[in-house]
């Protein structure tokens, strides 16, 4: 059945927040069938106004428009937002207890022994309690699980109103970028998730990451004709096949590091080392994964980020260094490449520039900059309060001027070429020709129509005078004489 919690858009908006390129596992489902659709007794909870309530359930939203549709936690989820409320529903239904495996290793009272996982059946946790309580099953709620998901407890406006006060870019962005916060992910998923991320796009990210879902993962349902399944766990994408299994699927050199990296997490301590590193500083986490192989700085720092808790990590990729270029540091055009060093400047800066939850700030800026919310970006632009433009530096100053030269030279060379009129439009044979001949002519009439030059003047002028000047000879006199 349907269940929703209250929560405004501008405090997560479903729309942008899962399709950014943080997870890569939720897509649009139509409800097809009609025993999935809300009905208003079952959204009904106490002490919440039934008219607006009725209102929000029969709107066209929540009867004609797609819902988002992802594994969560070994269960899928359907999840459709208003206004004001997020409805969610979680399948297969049937009585089992639903485990949170983000919030299960947080547990500080009890040890935790993880059952074997079937294939096909539910993921459960046992727990074993000090006080003496032999063996008991977790009994997370399902709302529990979706706002610590969603991290509601973080407030994201009172952060976006932090940022506009010390970032105009920012600013100028807010009012159509709202309700952008980070997802509160599993390391595992998250992890693999971005070594399939190296250059790709998302779009494809998220086909490879169905494909270890579907070849490696437990069936968790199926639904409206589709199967959904589960992260699969990193003993299986340790195998010693798996390597020449995933680039039969198309994952090209990334099979090789997947595979790598999930026998060095074995060699490590399993999964547990993955999930401890939420526990040890910023430094210590990203050092660590950096030793897994094709793991950089990036895909660290993106996992640091959206499952290990290090709110002031900034994954800074060729996107993000372009932005920081246009936006902040007109400086860094210089640099040819993206180098370490300036890897450190560029996450330095913002974390200076919007503190403590920086990484946050940076995704708001990163899905502003993506091709498929163009259009909100542009509408954003031509939106009021906007910021003065900002001062070109005078090394661009410098390029403009030269390019400016450099376009008028080329235009002023390209009125003193010879014009080739054609004589016909089409573009065949005779056409070539006829316009080589109409060239050929012009040439010849202004060569014919040339005037005498200044020099050729000069010379008959000084020809005439030489001739009145020359003394009369004897020949000259009889010539004289006979004319006359």
């Amino acid at each position: 059945m349907w269940r929703f919690i209250c929560c405004a858009e501008s405090d997560a908006n479903l729309a942008l927040l899962l399709a950014c390129g943080q997870s890569f596992r939720w897509r649009k489902v139509f409800l097809v069938e009609e025993k999935f659709k809300i009905k208003l007794e079952e959204a009904k909870q106490p002490g919440l106004d039934e008219k607006a309530l009725e209102k929000d359930v029969s709107s066209p939203l929540t009867t004609f428009a797609p819902v988002w549709a992802g594994v969560l936690s070994n269960r899928l989820w359907l999840l459709m937002q208003t206004n004001n409320k997020i409805f969610y529903r979680t399948l297969p239904e049937k009585s089992v207890h639903l485990v949170s495996n983000t919030l299960k290793r947080e547990n500080k009272d009890a040890e935790e022994i993880l059952v074997a996982k079937p294939r096909n059946s539910e993921h459960t946790l046992k727990v074993k309690a000090e006080a003496g309580v032999d063996e008991c099953v977790s009994d997370m709620e399902e709302e529990d699980i979706l706002k610590d998901y969603l991290q509601l407890s973080v407030d994201i406006p009172a952060l976006y109103k932090k940022w506009s006060d010390v970032d105009p870019n920012f600013k100028q962005l807010e009012r159509n970028f709202t309700g952008i916060r980070m997802l509160r992910q599993d390391p595992v998923e998250n992890l693999f998730s971005f070594i399939c991320s190296q250059n790709n796009n998302i779009s494809r990210i998220g086909q490879l990451v169905e494909k270890l879902c579907n070849n490696y993962g437990d069936l968790v349902t199926n639904f409206q004709g589709e199967s959904y399944y589960s992260f699969p766990p990193i003993e299986k994408l340790a195998g010693d096949s798996v390597e020449e299994e995933l680039r039969k699927l198309s994952f090209g050199y990334r099979a090789k590091f997947i595979n790598a990296s999930a026998k060095k997490i074995m060699e490590n301590g399993a999964e547990d080392w993955l999930w401890n590193l939420r526990k040890v500083p910023y430094k210590e986490a990203h050092e660590a994964l950096c030793s897994l192989p094709g793991v950089g700085a990036k895909v660290a720092d993106c996992v640091c980020l959206m499952s290990l808790d290090k709110t002031d990590a900034i994954p800074i990729d060729t996107h993000m260094w372009q932005i920081a270029m246009r936006d902040y540091l007109p400086h860094l055009a210089k640099n040819k490449t993206l180098t370490d060093r300036t890897y450190q400047e560029i996450g330095k800066f913002w974390r200076e520039l919007h503190g403590e939850y920086a990484g946050w700030a940076h995704s708001v800026l990163f899905s502003a900059d993506l091709k498929r919310f163009k259009d909100l970006k542009e509408d954003a632009k031509g939106g009021q309060n906007l910021p003065p433009p900002k001062k070109v530096a005078k090394t661009d100053i410098k390029k403009t001027v030269k390019i400016e030269n450099k376009s008028k030279t080329k235009t002023a060379n390209n009125k003193n070429k010879t014009k080739i009129i054609p004589a016909m439009v089409k573009t065949t044979k005779g056409t070539h020709k006829a316009a080589a001949t109409e060239k050929k002519n012009i040439n010849s009439k202004s060569k014919a129509k040339r005037p005498v030059g200044l020099l050729a003047k000069t010379k008959n002028t000084l020809k005439d005078k030489d001739d009145k000047n020359k003394k009369p000879t004897a020949t000259n006199k009889r010539k004289a004489a006979k004319a006359k």
